[in-house]
Parts: C-alpha cells; sequence; structure tokens
C-alpha cells in the first residue's frame, strides 16, 4: 500500500468509527472491499 491507499483507509476508519460501527463489522467491510478490490485488479 501506498502513502496515499493507507491516508484514505484511515479516513474510512474514521468516519466508520464516528457512524458507531463495531471493530468487527469494520473489518468485516475492509476484507470484503480488499476481495473485491483483488478481483478488479485480477481481471483488469
Amino acid at each position: 500500500m501506498n502513502d496515499k491507499e493507507i491516508e484514505e483507509l484511515g479516513k474510512v476508519l474514521d468516519e466508520a468509527n464516528q457512524q458507531g460501527l463495531t471493530d468487527t463489522e469494520i473489518a468485516s467491510t475492509l476484507v470484503a472491499g480488499a476481495i473485491l478490490g483483488g478481483f478488479e485488479v485480477v481481471t483488469e
């Protein structure tokens, strides 16, 4: 991950915490995003 990706991830986590999501819910979302992101790279 580059610095920009890490910065974006931080913003997403901050936003999720403000909305009251639990760490487990956040982690599940990140895993799903990572899987979909990886899939997009593979299919390009």
